[in-house]
């Protein structure tokens, strides 16, 4: 049977050249209608600060009334200067490199005497789409765009990064590679030249950043190179000049002292996909390209992936797309004709029908839909994964604070009635199983290491009764056998809840109108003629968990398919059909099988998990949570709810604590306390200033300096700590105890 050549797809080809470029055409999606504005006379100081603000920070401006049109944003790499809303120039980080590099003074000056004041700018009637207005920011090489109305009055202001947070290529830049369009002509300098020789680089090749350099410790070794490669050591942006004029520096230091290090590196044959997301993840403009033994090859910035954007580039990339789209196309219809001839050939050598060589066509046909349906969920869940490491550092955030106050509440509350200490009780190990619960979604869709320990399931068992009864309809009687002398198990309570939940809401689904559903755990030692009666099972001992129900049953046909990943039998949109999947996935990891038996009187579930040699540990804390002796600990967090208990709780157990908001702020509150501060506690991630900046300034202040970097994040911290020199580090939400015995122990460590 031949398929007809005439047979296409032009899915993707329909959806790349009939897509409707509404979006492309609108102005309110790529315009800030709220950049940040100066009149002519504001001091040049106080315009930057207030950029220095908005890189980092919500707070309001504070306006005198000479300068009550200063408006807060959110962009801050630019300053539009305007009288009665008529735009007059413009400041950028550039212009403040340039007077820097000329040597200029920035007190008494007057943002009205240093502005640029021949701005290129956008009528609003003249928009016509995003593509056009890439193209006229390329032409003038300009980041900034101010529109304005007929009159000339000022109504917005588009940027390069607006383009590019609107446009989203991603998809796209996984088919080119950085040596496309990476810039081989890097400016570079010595570690130990001057910022102010930095800043003369920057205005001399009209560049934005410097790359700091050195010989490579192969070209040292190797005396007879004539060209040496160089090795990328660190970085100087427009950005980094900016900070560090407000911070009061002198210009006259070594540019090492400033950069930005460790690099993030890519290599020339690194997708622009990877660029793209790297520059999104950490807060760039720009990446240094290196080759595989570290040497200098070129730099690649954000606008060099914008330009991708041009008609023209974009006609070449859908053109790239479509040759891969024929490509699969072709190796589709040519699979398909050769089943379809093999599944003729065996319907001709069997009976020479046609009818069941059609009924085995249209069989692959519906497996393969059947394979297209399974890869759509695989990058549904591929999303969700992406998603949950995201949140996972915002909800540790929440956590933190939540888990210490419930630990500070008994401090607060020594004569709490019985009921008042079981509540406390319940809202500490809420949070405790909510960042367990974290853990293991992580642990589902990123593969995060588990920790495994003795646990006794007639605890488990009784926090599952307890859900349930409080969740499930009141239709649904709850019944539980659970005997004290049940063995243990070594396993994760987080799986074990997974496990049993997905069997009680099966279940519960299958009583619509009410029934009974019962919970019972059992010991069994199961001998090697109970084991040759079972596939997955081994001699030995094991706990029986059962659950069951009167619920209308599962059909047979239905029942040998139930543990495949995406088999479901609810509407679309109600169920992903992973549930028992991942109860019978968890199960055989711990060494157990799973039975089930079903008909019109209901379902039952027997779960079989291998018990532990060893013994139930109590949970009872006998340790005294350790104090201070009136120590000075710096606390740095940019969440005020965390910065505050934490706070309290250092100073109920014996310490004087210090504030600060972020990098910039620890550095000159510790500047003032640098004898008295005995222990930094700083965050990893912070606005402005980050904790690894921080830190290490921290540490050229004082290399003695004791600190301890805390972080809510979920991936990326083992790379984080090889590099940065701390005494500990704690995962939020971290508890009281596990703080002040960290705390307790850096400071009590004897210095080497």
């Amino acid at each position: 049977m031949k398929i007809p050549a005439s047979i296409e797809n032009n899915f993707l080809q329909e959806q790349l050249h009939n897509q409707s470029f509404a979006d492309f055409t609108s102005l309110e999606r790529i315009i800030d209608l709220n950049p940040l504005v100066a009149n002519l006379s504001t001091p040049l100081s106080e315009v930057l600060h207030l950029m220095s603000q908005r890189w980092g920070s919500s707070c309001q401006l504070s306006t005198s009334e000479n300068e009550a049109n200063i408006l807060s944003s959110s962009s801050a790499s630019c300053v539009l200067i305007a009288d009665k809303n008529q735009l007059q120039g413009i400041f950028t980080e550039r212009d403040l490199v340039r007077l820097i590099s000329n040597g200029e003074k920035i007190e008494g000056v007057t943002v009205g005497q240093v502005m640029t004041k021949k701005v290129i700018t956008l009528k609003r009637s003249k928009f016509e789409d995003i593509f056009t207005t890439i193209k006229l920011m390329h032409r003038h090489q300009i980041r900034h765009l101010p529109v304005v109305g007929e009159n000339d009055s000022l109504v917005g202001l588009i940027t390069i990064t607006k383009l590019r947070q609107t446009l989203q290529i991603s998809d796209f830049l996984r088919f080119r590679q950085v040596n496309e369009i990476m810039n081989s002509e890097v400016i570079h300098a010595p570690p130990r030249v001057s910022i102010h020789h930095i800043t003369q680089l920057m205005i001399q090749h009209r560049v934005s950043c410097v790359v700091i350099v050195e010989e490579s410790s192969h070209s040292q070794r190797n005396k007879t190179t004539t060209n040496s490669p160089l090795s990328p050591i660190g970085i100087v942006t427009e950005r980094d000049i900016v900070q560090f004029q407000k911070l009061g520096i002198s210009f006259a230091i070594p540019a090492q002292t400033i950069m930005s290090t460790p690099l993030i590196l890519v290599n020339p044959s690194d997708s622009l996909f990877k660029v793209n997301q790297l520059m999104r993840s950490h807060h760039v403009r720009r990446l240094v390209v290196a080759g595989f033994e570290g040497e200098l090859q070129g730099i690649i910035t954000q606008s060099q992936i914008l330009n991708l954007l041009d008609p023209v580039e974009m006609c070449s990339v859908i053109e790239l797309l479509q040759n891969k789209v024929n490509q699969l196309q072709a190796e589709k219809f040519e699979l398909l004709q050769r089943q379809a001839i093999e599944m003729q050939e065996r319907a001709e050598t069997a009976t020479r029908n046609y009818q069941e060589a059609r009924i085995q066509y249209d069989y692959v046909n519906t497996q393969k839909k059947q394979l297209e349906q399974q890869f759509y969920h695989a990058q549904r869940l591929e999303s969700i994964a992406t998603l949950a490491s995201g949140v996972a550092h915002d909800l540790n955030n929440i956590f933190t604070p939540i888990l210490a106050t419930a630990q500070l509440l008994p401090l607060k509350l020594p004569d709490a009635d019985a009921e008042t200490k079981y509540l406390i009780d319940l809202l500490q190990n809420s949070v405790q199983r909510g960042t367990a619960l974290v853990k293991q979604i992580l642990s589902f869709s990123r593969g995060v290491e588990n920790k495994f320990v003795v646990l006794q399931l007639r605890h488990v068992l009784r926090e599952i009764q307890q859900v349930i009864q409080e969740t499930f309809p009141k239709s649904i009687e709850i019944q539980s056998y659970l005997p004290q002398e049940l063995w243990t198990i070594y396993g994760d309570a987080t799986q074990v809840h997974q496990i049993l939940m997905n069997l009680c809401i099966n279940a519960r689904d299958a009583m619509p109108n009410g029934g009974t559903l019962k919970i019972s755990a059992e010991n069994l030692a199961i001998d090697e003629t109970y084991a040759q009666m079972e596939n997955d099972a081994e001699p030995g001992n094991y706990i029986v968990i059962t659950v069951s129900d009167t619920g209308v049953g599962i059909p047979p046909e239905t029942l040998e398919h139930i543990f495949e990943p995406f088999f479901t039998t609810k509407e679309q949109g109600k169920g992903t059909g992973l549930g028992l999947s991942t109860v019978i996935g968890i199960v055989r990891n711990y060494g157990g099988f799973v039975n089930v038996y079903s008909d019109e009187e209901g379902t039952c579930f027997k779960v079989y998990l291998k018990a532990s040699q060893a013994i139930e540990i109590s949970q009872e804390n006998s340790s005294q949570i350790p104090r201070g002796n009136g120590e000075t600990i710096l606390v740095v967090d940019d969440e005020a709810v965390i910065r505050d208990v934490t706070k309290i709780c250092l100073e109920k157990h014996g310490y004087q604590v210090l504030t600060a908001i972020d990098g910039i702020d620890a550095l000159a509150v510790y500047a003032q306390n640098v004898e008295k501060v005995q222990l930094i506690l700083i965050d990893m991630m912070m606005p402005l200033m980050d904790g690894t900046k921080a830190i290490k300034t921290l540490k050229k202040l004082n290399p003695k300096a004791k600190i301890i970097m805390m972080s809510g994040s979920t991936s990326g911290n083992q790379e984080v700590l090889e590099n940065i020199p701390i005494e500990a580090f704690l995962h939020k939400p971290y508890t009281a105890e596990e703080m002040l015995t960290t705390v307790s122990n850096i400071l009590n460590k004897s210095e080497e």
